[in-house]
């Protein structure tokens, strides 16, 4: 292999409920000996790039800014405020512009800085020395150094997702099966219930539709070993690390907080006698006084909402 340097693969939207962007402050942590972690000052900032020395930062504005090692120049990032993506490489950078072409700076000796020309890209990943783009009909396509064959992807139009590692890169199907190329560590399990996936240094994952995660590849330090259970929502990989995001369930009653009518108080089955949005058990006047000649009812939630109470009287 030619290179062996440091990456970290991590691309971050800021998201709020039901995915809207929001923009938002920025806090760092890990190693900081180019002030990489060095956060700038403002809080409109809606997405953030991680490459190998150096950070990425997308603003409200659609404008960027960068810092940490600048030494190839790329945390200097082009001018504009065209711009709605952003990726971090070893010592590169990409960007996706608003017109959906794609614009490259920093360590360029294999390409990897010189996109392909167009304005039919939707997504774009950057690797140790290598890049990604996934173009609007489904394809994909791949420069920079390719020793190992991870700058030349499958030939297809029904990809949704794109990841770019060390020295190999992943695709994410339309079916929800996950294909790889590269070194060996690109060779992705079975199956077609995966909705996002991650390539880090020599390691890789996927999050499946359940909310479970899987890994594969170099586990030397057990970066391919992620945690059980099922409330997961997001994934990312680093050279030697990886994360994941989880989903805050305050009362451990498997509904998420975002989706559960009261966080605080567990109640698996959501019943909201009223229908005013609080669960019952958060509420102590909503639930009225069955009469005596009745037994309590049993509620059945219908489609559109609808609500159909199944009473039984108490034999005579």
């Amino acid at each position: 292999m030619k290179k062996k340097c440091g990456l970290v693969l991590v691309v971050i939207l800021l998201l709020g409920l039901v995915g809207t962007v929001q923009a938002a402050n920025i806090n760092g942590w890990g190693y900081n000996d180019n002030d990489q972690i060095t956060i700038p000052t403002g809080n409109d900032y809606k997405a953030i790039a991680a490459g190998g020395l150096h950070s990425l930062a997308l603003k409200d504005d659609g404008s960027i800014v960068g810092w940490g090692y600048n030494g190839y120049g790329q945390a200097t990032p082009p001018t504009g405020k065209d711009y709605k993506a952003i990726a971090g490489g070893t010592y590169h950078s990409l960007a996706l512009k608003s017109d959906n072409s794609i614009v490259g700076w920093g360590l360029n000796d294999d390409g990897q800085a010189t996109p392909p020309i167009g304005i039919d890209y939707t997504a774009i990943a950057a690797g140790g020395y290598h890049s990604l783009a996934l173009k609007s009909d489904g394809s994909i396509v791949g420069w920079g150094l390719n020793d190992d064959g991870q700058a030349t992807p499958p030939i297809g139009i029904d990809y949704t997702a794109i990841a770019a590692g060390g020295h190999h890169s992943l695709a994410l199907k339309s079916d929800g099966s996950i294909v790889g190329w590269g070194l060996f560590q690109a060779t992705p399990p079975i199956g077609n219930d995966y909705t996002a996936i991650a390539a880090g240094g020599y390691h890789s994952l996927g999050l499946k539709s359940d909310g479970s995660i899987v890994g594969w590849g170099l586990n030397e330090d057990g970066q391919a070993t992620p945690p059980t259970g099922k409330d997961y929502t997001a994934i990312a990989a680093g050279y030697w690390h990886s994360l994941a995001l989880t989903t805050l369930d305050t009362d451990n009653d498997g509904i998420p907080d975002s989706q559960d009518n009261c966080p605080t108080v567990s109640n698996p089955d959501q019943l909201d006698y009223n229908g005013n949005g609080v669960g019952d058990v958060c509420e102590s006047t909503n639930i009225p006084e069955f009469p005596s000649a009745f037994l309590p009812a049993t509620m059945i939630i219908g489609l559109m909402g609808t609500v159909l109470l199944i009473q039984r009287t108490r034999e005579q």
